[in-house]
């Protein structure tokens, strides 16, 4: 799970998909939305009707977490951003490993242009 200083609050989603930049690629869509406050603030979703169980899900969203933890120091400090899992044919998320979700992430950074 995210330490709490890295969440982003539900009460702020709408605004980053409002405002937000969005990018997608393979198996993650990405939204962020830059603004003047300190600090950067995450919200991972994965959706029900593409991952039935919850231990999947759960294990998505712990892969998801710690590739953003260790990504975090080479990141933009202010901003919040909305990861989501989407589900590909191709994909099988059950034997999915931290090192495909990390490079998956930071090409996804990359693309929305969070990297400092």
């Amino acid at each position: 799970m995210l330490p709490k200083k890295l969440r982003l609050p539900s009460t702020q989603s709408h605004l980053v998909y409002k405002f937000g930049k969005r990018s997608n690629l393979s198996f993650l869509q990405m939204q962020f939305w830059q603004n003047g406050n300190a600090g950067l603030q995450w919200m991972i979703q994965v959706p029900k009707k593409q991952v039935q169980k919850a231990i999947n899900r759960n294990r998505i969203k712990r892969l998801i977490s710690e590739a953003i933890i260790k990504l975090t120091p080479t990141l933009k400090k202010n901003g919040y951003a909305v990861v989501k899992f989407t589900k590909t044919d191709k994909l099988d998320y059950r034997s999915l490993k931290l090192q495909d979700v990390k490079e998956v992430l930071e090409q996804v950074v990359e693309k929305v242009g969070m990297l400092t």
